[in-house]
């Protein structure tokens, strides 16, 4: 499965056809090194967040990288068979637009809306945003957000520590991004597989693990 929120360097998801398929990004090319090592065909389903839970539900789709149990509901993340090793971290941070000062604490951000992803949940910031203290505005993903910042739209924004870098290092506005110190999470992420899979849980570990070992996902992360 293809999360239609992704953006680079995570995925890049582009139209093609009638449909949309995912064509560059750590996920495509972790999504082909493992196909290759099943020796399977790669076949895609991109899914908007809101479509991701029932198309693992209704057989759609046998694969899932790149996410957290506790990015989906209790129903579907228990149903679900997840490998035992993640496949890599990813780190959450404040970033400040151009211009803006770099805050040095959750407290300086009392009163401010954040730009956030639509259907993302950051755990240490919910209670803030439950509270009223902290105010939420959602774009459909972390290159819309980045570009909301990047032209004053929002004085903060919650990004992966990879996208903000990936934004400075593609287009040279970017630089002017803040980026705190503040780490907002740093989560695992890992593979899981839908309820009646085509391949088992020991074929994906095996081939994740393999891969892995020989340092695949470290040469994707090198690339982007």
């Amino acid at each position: 499965m293809v999360s239609e929120s992704w953006g680079m360097p995570f995925g890049q998801v582009k139209r093609q056809g009638s449909g949309q398929q995912l064509s560059a990004g750590i996920a495509y090319d972790w999504y082909l090194a493992l196909a290759e090592e099943l020796e399977r065909p790669l076949e895609q389903r991109v899914r908007s967040r809101r479509r991701q839970e029932a198309a693992l539900l209704a057989h759609e789709v046998d694969v899932f990288c790149l996410v957290r149990p506790d990015w989906l509901s209790k129903k579907v993340s228990t149903a679900l068979q997840w490998a035992s090793q993640p496949l890599m971290a990813a780190e959450d941070r404040i970033v400040a637009a151009p211009g803006v000062p770099v805050p040095s604490s959750l407290d300086v951000l009392r009163g401010q809306t954040l730009g956030t992803v639509l259907g993302f949940v950051y755990p240490s910031l919910e209670a803030g945003f439950a509270a009223g203290h902290l105010s939420r505005e959602d774009a459909p993903n972390e290159t819309a957000l980045a570009a909301k910042l990047l032209r004053g739209h929002n004085r903060y924004g919650v990004l992966k520590t990879l996208d903000a870098r990936y934004q400075q290092r593609s287009q040279p506005a970017a630089m002017a991004l803040g980026i705190s110190a503040i780490v907002v999470a740093n989560a695992p992420l890992f593979c899981a597989l839908a309820p009646q899979a085509r391949i088992s849980l020991a074929e994906l570990e095996a081939a994740q693990a393999s891969l892995l070992r020989r340092g695949e996902m470290t040469r994707i992360l090198a690339k982007y």
